[in-house]
């Protein structure tokens, strides 16, 4: 009688085991969700912008409803000798940085407006001041060591895609220099990747 009562304990024992063992390893093998330590943007043929750095919302620049998501991503890339930020969307790059024009429609030479008249063209960051424009997606750089201009704004192009016709003095312009179209070595859509 005693062999009978804890044999029927054992199996069932043995049993919660096996069945116990059995989901850890179903569990171990569904390890969907992991941890992501970097993201790199690749373009649409696969080519790697960059690592991620952070991220920026950019509010009221596309319609409500946009496909795109709100948050942009930073990353730095390399033009020749200068190191550049530049935010990238899912289908275009965005400036950093409003450019002015002293021409209605947003044409002609692009100057850039530090955020305080005190900021000088290379302080207080060790990043240059940068914006996108046309043609394409044109990465402008404020030009090193120049002077401040005071020029007459007749209109600004934002984040490179809405160009409003606006007229005001501003003491403290900045002129630019392209540093390159950026359609010209990466090509939309992008998409986020976990690095290796």
């Amino acid at each position: 009688m005693r062999c009978v009562l804890f044999r029927p304990i054992r199996d069932v024992t043995l049993g919660c085991l096996v069945i116990m063992t059995l989901q850890g390893v179903t569990f171990a093998q569904q390890d969907r969700v992991k941890p992501v330590q970097q993201m790199v943007i690749e373009d649409g043929r696969g080519k790697t912008l960059g690592r991620v750095l952070g991220g920026v919302t950019i509010d009221n620049i596309e319609p409500f409803g946009s496909t795109n998501l709100i948050m942009r991503t930073y990353v730095l890339l390399q033009v020749d000798k200068t190191l550049v930020p530049v935010i990238v969307g899912r289908n275009r790059f965005y400036g950093g940085a409003g450019l002015l024009y002293e021409s209605e429609n947003c044409m002609g030479t692009p100057f850039l407006n530090p955020a305080m008249p005190e900021v000088e063209i290379d302080a207080p960051s060790l990043l240059p001041l940068t914006a996108i424009g046309p043609p394409g997606q044109t990465l402008y750089m404020a030009v090193p060591g120049t002077a401040l201009r005071a020029i007459v704004k007749k209109s600004v192009l934002e984040f490179g895609l809405r160009c409003i016709n606006e007229t005001g003095n501003i003491s403290n312009a900045i002129p630019t220099q392209p540093l390159i179209d950026l359609l010209t070595e990466f090509t939309p859509p992008f998409s986020l990747k976990a690095a290796p």
